[in-house]
């Protein structure tokens, strides 16, 4: 019998999820995209049945309220159930909310390639073991930030953000744009060069964000293969698993 799919929620053309697709493959697993333009189009209780894991990779635009609250009752009862529940980017702040946790407004705006480390919650094995101490750069954008909600682990911290992930069983939400592939960077890219100059400190020019983008890429895939592998793997209460294959 298959093993069950990974279900990939977007509700933005430009956060496509090729690469998080690589990365389930390269774990022995198959994943669905869905686009979701809207309430109508979020997955019914078949689909959601069938699917193993969900990630949220974004959320819905500010002016559907009504696709907001009916994610993030699908999100809070997925976790309730303790099934593997992922989001990054816009989504980790979709699933913080919904759980409980604190969306609030950035002191500025985010955009660009800035360093992380791990919580001091999360700096003993087995989060050590499969992270490590000496993480890299990795891809922000954003201009809120969030908090995790009561009774998460601290897994991820940095600036300009100081949450930069939690994890609660089977749930882990992530601030980074940790499925950055090379095409989609250079799409985002080519949107930076025609969109407004810097308005804070932490917004990185198209010249920075282009600088060496092949390295800092490679690295955070390393990080994303590592974080993937340890959400695949894991049931509530239980340790991170092994990383995927590279």
């Amino acid at each position: 019998m298959p093993a069950q799919p990974i279900l990939i929620l977007t509700h933005d053309a430009h956060q496509r999820p090729a690469l998080l697709g690589d990365l389930i493959a390269r774990a022995g697993l198959s994943s669905i995209a869905l686009h979701v333009g809207g309430i109508a189009d979020l997955p019914g209780l078949r689909l959601l049945e069938s699917c193993r894991g969900l990630v949220v990779l974004d959320r819905p635009p500010a002016g559907d309220p009504g696709c907001t609250g009916a994610l993030s009752t699908l999100v809070a009862a997925w976790h309730a159930q303790g099934r593997p529940l992922l989001g990054l980017g816009g989504g980790a702040r979709l699933v913080t909310d919904a759980l409980g946790g604190e969306v609030v407004p950035a002191p500025s705006p985010v955009r660009g390639w800035f360093r992380i480390g791990l919580h001091p919650h999360a700096a003993c094995a087995p989060w050590l073991e499969t992270l490590g101490t000496d993480l890299p750069a990795v891809l922000q954008w954003h201009i809120d930030e969030f908090r995790p909600p009561a009774g998460a682990t601290g897994l991820l911290r940095g600036a300009p953000a100081a949450c930069q992930g939690w994890t609660d069983g089977a749930t882990m939400a992530l601030n980074p744009l940790l499925h950055a592939d090379a095409a989609l960077y250079a799409d985002w890219l080519a949107s930076w060069q025609a969109g407004p100059g810097a308005p804070s400190a932490s917004w990185q020019t198209p010249a920075e964000l282009a600088a060496a983008s092949a390295a800092r890429l490679a690295a955070q895939r390393v990080l994303s293969t590592r974080l993937l592998g340890a959400w695949l793997t894991r049931e509530p209460g239980a340790t991170p698993g092994r990383p995927i294959p590279g």
